[in-house]
């Protein structure tokens, strides 16, 4: 291959193949670490297989979050950490990161109260039980404490039956309250991972996407540029392997097989819905399914997005979103349940969730104008 057809950012690489710090993985992670990097004055580069952002950090819930449910598991490190970084997101990066109202309807006062500590205690996953008011509050205070002083965002707030039903008129009778506190929103992440990779070029890195991680041979890394097929060696004390749901997959390609990460899953929908857009009130609705997997409805660029499965899969397989699959599945509102919920089915997903509405008909218009333009996860695949 010609010098000529190789690209300047990765002639870059082949005239000066060494680096303290060589990061694969062009994700919020790895970028983030380069950017780290290359603030700190270390020679760093980064190289990513496909675009910056195209997996797991393109295809989120497009939520900054402190992981509240986390700490019904004990996990307060984590949640008080994540809380930090999502108000640093907030102070640093309002252009892209704002305040999201999140409102989690709540049918009873007492549900799960002894079933938390349980878990807590024991680590160990019993049978869904629907969380009750009085453990919500205790979350909510705990999670609040650990934004306290930022005045980024608002602390959390309680309804009674009268206020949520002002609010919210279109969720279901069951709901008695409702809770109300804020994390944020990311409507564009790729943009962030962006800014990330322009701060470390900035600053001396050098990031390539399109160069993929081959193999390990006589202490060398070895890249291949995907576009002109060109393949070279690249040396560095440290290797990091940024590069999310495939990370197993990267340490066998270099010579070091593992199982850390498995493989999982989670689709979104979109939907085209005036009414159902008007009915979350701009807020996120936050809310367990009966098999406890966690559901969001979540108002995005004037749709609404409905979440998310949590599959079982194997990241060497290619997403649906590459099989050309129709983006115009028809997806209804079906009638409510015996446990007075209604339930969203969409016929291109494998997923059913429970939703706390009021609606007992079909709507043609989301039928005909549903999307699944999200339906991306932790490996850029929708749930088939």
């Amino acid at each position: 291959m010609e010098t000529s057809a190789i690209r300047e950012t990765v002639d870059a690489l082949r005239t000066r193949p060494t680096a303290d710090v060589l990061v694969i993985g062009g994700g919020v992670n790895g970028l983030a670490v380069l950017r780290d990097l290359a603030l700190q004055g270390v020679d760093a580069a980064l190289v990513e297989a496909d675009d910056f952002a195209s997996g797991a950090s393109g295809a989120s819930s497009h939520m900054i979050h402190g992981g509240i449910r986390y700490l019904e598991n004990g996990e307060f490190r984590l949640v008080r950490e994540s809380v930090q970084e999502r108000n640093r997101l907030l102070r640093t990066a309002p252009h892209l990161v704002t305040p999201l109202r999140t409102v989690v309807p709540i049918a009873s006062f007492w549900s799960g109260l002894l079933a938390a500590p349980m878990r807590m205690l024991t680590h160990v996953q019993r049978r869904p039980r629907e969380r009750g008011a009085l453990l919500i509050k205790v979350g909510l205070t705990i999670y609040d404490t650990f934004s306290r002083g930022n005045g980024l965002v608002p602390r959390h707030r309680f309804a009674g039956r009268a206020r949520t039903r002002t609010e919210f008129p279109a969720f279901h009778e069951r709901v008695r309250y409702s809770a109300r506190y804020f994390d944020a929103s990311i409507p564009d992440p790729e943009r962030l991972c962006l800014d990330l990779a322009h701060d470390a070029i900035e600053a001396g890195a050098r990031a390539v996407n399109h160069v993929r991680a081959v193999g390990f041979r006589d202490g060398e890394v070895m890249l291949r540029d995907e576009v002109s097929g060109a393949e070279f060696g690249f040396t560095a004390r440290v290797v990091l392997n940024a590069s999310g749901p495939w990370t197993d997959l990267t340490n066998a390609a270099l010579g070091a097989p593992s199982r850390h990460m498995g493989g999982t899953k989670g689709s979104h929908i979109v939907l085209d819905d005036p009414e159902l857009l008007a009915a979350t009130d701009g807020s996120e609705i936050f809310f367990e399914n009966s098999d406890g997997r966690v559901v969001l409805i979540y108002p995005l660029k004037g749709r609404v997005m409905v979440g998310t499965t949590d599959l079982d899969a194997d990241p060497r397989s290619p997403p649906c979103a590459r099989r050309r699959r129709s983006t115009t599945s028809p997806i209804s509102w079906a009638s409510c349940s015996p446990a007075s919920r209604c339930a969203v089915s969409a016929s291109s997903t494998a997923s059913r969730a429970s939703v706390p509405c009021r609606a007992t008909t079909t709507s043609s218009r989301a039928s005909s104008r549903a999307t699944t333009e999200s339906s991306r996860s932790n490996e850029r695949g929708s749930s088939c």
